[in-house]
């Protein structure tokens, strides 16, 4: 949009605030039910009178079919209360993210109302829908690094990731299997449901592939890996 060739466009807080600040662009409307923290100044669609704005983004932790009540009570309480420390809730809304700090039965509840017109709409469209498999790995890695320090202090579980992704002990590619292998006392090696999760020498990321899915028949279909430089 900077470059002129659009002329409106969804962003972020976060990716739109240096912009708009600068009067490279203007802000119209906050989508959601509830405007931003990290945009409080700026009304949402609703309260400006415009509806079926309300289909807001949002990141959820879930974990495999079949996991024990026992394990998922276990991770809720844990991430409940790592994102409810003040310094990981700062550093949230600085990245332009509110946490919700839902239960399990309100995120399924969410997910039930909103999948089926997220899908109506992109069938609508016949967008191609990208999804990064390494979000999906660095969750499943946050939920084992605490769960490995059994404690949701942010300098514990910071030093857990390296140890439960480039360890040298059982490779395990799902949450499930990397739980069960701690409650035998072992060490994890987290390998990822895509591909491996490894860290550079000062602690980033390597660089990580994308799938490219489409929307066939109700079904996302994968058609195309894109290759991130590392």
């Amino acid at each position: 949009m900077l470059g002129g060739r659009l002329d409106l466009s969804f962003a972020s807080p976060v990716g739109a605030g240096p912009h708009i600040e600068a009067g490279t662009m203007r802000a119209l409307g906050m989508v959601g039910a509830q405007r931003s923290a990290g945009m409080p100044g700026l009304a949402t669609f609703g309260e400006q009178g415009l509806d079926g704005f309300d289909l807001q983004p949002f990141t959820a932790a879930c974990t495999t079919a079949g996991t024990p009540s026992a394990a998922i009570a276990r991770l809720h309480v844990a991430l409940r209360e790592a994102c409810g420390q003040p310094d990981t809730r700062t550093r949230m809304l600085a990245q332009g993210q509110t946490p919700i700090l839902s239960t399990p039965e309100e995120l399924d509840a969410l997910q039930r109302r909103d999948a089926p017109r997220w899908a109506a709409l992109i069938r609508a469209s016949g967008a191609r829908v990208p999804f990064g498999s390494a979000g999906y790995d660095q969750i499943n890695l946050l939920l084992l690094a605490i769960a490995a320090a059994n404690s949701t202090d942010v300098d514990a579980v910071k030093a857990m990731i390296p140890r439960v992704a480039n360890g040298p002990g059982e490779r395990v590619t799902t949450v499930a299997e990397g739980l069960a292998a701690l409650r035998a006392g072992k060490t994890l090696n987290y390998d990822g449901a895509s591909s491996s999760v490894e860290f550079k020498p000062d602690g980033s990321l390597l660089a990580r592939d994308f799938e490219l899915y489409e929307i066939r028949d109700g079904r996302d279909v994968s058609v195309e890996r894109i290759t991130s430089a590392s």
